[in-house]
């Protein structure tokens, strides 16, 4: 996996972008995995390395409205990491995906 096609990480040397990836875990969602829920604490962010990642809003009928779909090599959960807040919508496994994160 390299991170140099990621807006976030091109401008880091491929020592950073190594040691970054040294702390990175793999993780295999099956599709319909729920990756995490709105409200829940941003403390992590992933990488989508294979498959498909669907954002997601809760109604207030009670169903879900899709946000977007983020594929191959899009980061997601930066934000709330960054902020320290909660997670401002859901995400979960479009199909069978492989994503990276700091567990």
């Amino acid at each position: 996996m390299k991170l140099t096609g990621i807006e976030m990480f091109k401008d880091l040397s491929n020592m950073e972008q190594a040691k970054l990836l040294g702390m990175l875990t793999k993780l295999e969602l099956p599709a319909g995995t729920l990756l995490f829920e709105q409200g829940d604490p941003g403390d992590r962010m992933f990488i989508v390395e294979r498959g498909t990642i669907e954002l997601f809003l809760k109604t207030e009928a009670g169903g879900c409205r899709s946000l977007a779909l983020l594929g191959q090599w899009e980061v997601l959960g930066e934000m709330a990491l960054l902020t320290g807040e909660a997670r401002s919508a859901g995400a979960q496994a479009a199909v069978e995906t492989t994503l990276r994160g700091q567990l």
